[in-house]
């Protein structure tokens, strides 16, 4: 859980409580922006902050010209406000002091759980052909941990490609380029008066459509 809302604070909507050491956190936001929250922590220390109205569930908007409940104009350059807008701001500038000369230090996995590293697009064991920015430590229970990087769970999922136009090469050159591009290629012979032989007049899906690699393209061949 630590790990999951770390990512909130180093990349997410709780960006602006980054503190330059270790914090995980969550924004939080109510309907039409009538509250808003940020809750956050250290490995040494808590704290969360609320913003909104205490004599009740006001809308805090740039503009209340369409709002049909209680609203108060709130400057603010967004929709609304937000638990990643003062009440991170707040919390942050908050906690810079509160830790001010507190020893910076990570928060630390409880004993007996097992790190493995895995391939964050399968959830399973990295493999030799992994890419570094698809490698992650993750923790788990004893027992739940991937034991595989192969098998059909493990299997990476497809990305669509655009279909590279490939009229009129030479038929070599097409097979050359769509299996670069992760292609499976067949190929149906045609007579053609237009074209010399071994040219293609005709490539199915067309160029340009946006199919997941390693679907087939036929590809018509002059005869």
């Amino acid at each position: 859980m630590t790990t999951a809302l770390q990512q909130v604070v180093q990349r997410g909507t709780g960006y602006a409580a980054n503190i330059g050491r270790p914090v995980a956190g969550k924004t939080g936001t109510a309907q039409e922006y009538r509250d808003a929250w940020f809750g956050g922590y250290t490995p040494d220390l808590a704290a969360a902050v609320w913003v909104g109205y205490p004599e009740g569930e006001i809308e805090m908007k740039p503009s209340c010209a369409d709002s049909e409940s209680l609203c108060r104009p709130t400057r603010i350059d967004q929709t609304g406000v937000t638990g990643g807008s003062y009440p991170a701001d707040i919390w942050h500038d908050f906690m810079v002091e509160a830790v001010a000369g507190t020893p910076i230090t990570d928060f630390e996995a409880p004993a007996g759980l097992v790190t493995v590293t895995i391939d964050t697009r399968t959830g399973c064991l990295v493999g030799e052909r992994t890419p570094d920015e698809h490698r992650s430590t993750a923790t788990f229970v004893p027992g739940t941990e991937p034991t595989t990087s192969s098998g059909p769970e493990c299997k990476v999922p497809k990305e669509d490609v655009a279909v590279p136009d490939v009229f009129s090469f030479p038929v070599d050159d097409a097979v050359e380029t769509l299996e670069g591009e992760g292609f499976v290629v067949i190929q149906v012979q045609e007579e053609s008066s237009t074209y010399p032989p071994g040219r293609v007049i005709d490539q199915s899906p067309p160029a340009g459509e946006e199919i997941p690699e390693g679907e087939t393209v036929t590809l018509t061949v002059s005869d």
